[in-house]
């Protein structure tokens, strides 16, 4: 009997001394960095989303995937998928378009697994995702033979896709920073062993793509800006020409 207590006490401990040891190591990992940068990172992007410019027939652009997108090209899809959580909390779970907010979710997972796996770029990544599943999922649930009127319901059928392209665009530069990569202990990306072809379509491709997709957003939220107000005076025009009808 007292070898057998023995026997048990000396389970019990080592089962403790095991808890313990995950405790402390689950402690040392929810304070590290890489953790702290991706809950950081969350808490921008979802005070980002209320910033949400007009573009066209009220559509708006989304600017905190820019940030789930950078941890997840960075860290991970885990990581990726833990900071998307943040940035569209509050519409993955009370808007009324969980499901598009829900692929620009899955983007950071997939953008993540990707560039970790395959070792993509995040552009690239995130143009293979939005092309393969995001952008039919957006057709299927907008349905475009139905409920929304033309023109509008191209205007969002393209305007996702553009906007998680464009936050790839504005985080592959800060994803491929030395600064960044240097704080997060990761590995360096080098250029040495890819053609200079590659290189130079990759960097100032961008360069001149952005500037682009940035005029033709201001541009479309001019005309709707000028269409709205064609809208107004027409309005006006026929409301007092009723009520002179009406006075005579």
């Amino acid at each position: 009997m007292y070898r057998f207590l023995n026997f048990y006490g000396g389970i019990k401990q080592r089962l403790l001394r095991c808890v313990d040891a995950c405790i402390s190591s689950w402690l040392s990992d929810l304070h590290h960095k890489r953790f702290l940068f991706a809950l950081c990172a969350g808490g921008v992007g979802y005070a980002l989303n209320y910033f949400d410019p007009p573009v066209f027939g009220d559509t708006t652009l989304i600017f905190g995937g820019v940030f789930s997108l950078i941890v997840a090209a960075t860290l991970g899809p885990i990581f990726g998928g833990f900071t998307a959580a943040i940035v569209f909390l509050q519409p993955l779970f009370v808007g009324q378009q969980s499901v598009v907010y829900g692929c620009f979710f899955l983007e950071s997972v997939v953008v993540g697994l990707v560039v970790r796996r395959f070792r993509f770029r995040v552009l690239q990544a995130t143009l293979l995702y939005w092309v393969l599943l995001g952008w039919p999922v957006i057709l299927l649930y907008l349905d475009p033979g139905h409920q929304i009127p033309f023109p509008l319901i191209w205007v969002l059928i393209f305007k996702y896709p553009l906007n998680g392209i464009l936050a790839a665009m504005l985080a592959a530069p800060v994803v491929n920073s030395r600064p960044l990569r240097r704080w997060l202990d990761l590995p360096m990306l080098h250029d040495a062993d890819t053609p200079l072809r590659q290189v130079l379509f990759r960097r100032f491709g961008i360069i001149i793509a952005l500037p682009l997709i940035l005029l033709a957003l201001l541009v479309g939220q001019r005309f709707d800006q000028t269409l709205l107000n064609d809208a107004k005076a027409n309005l006006r025009e026929d409301s007092q020409e009723v009520t002179r009808r009406v006075e005579q």
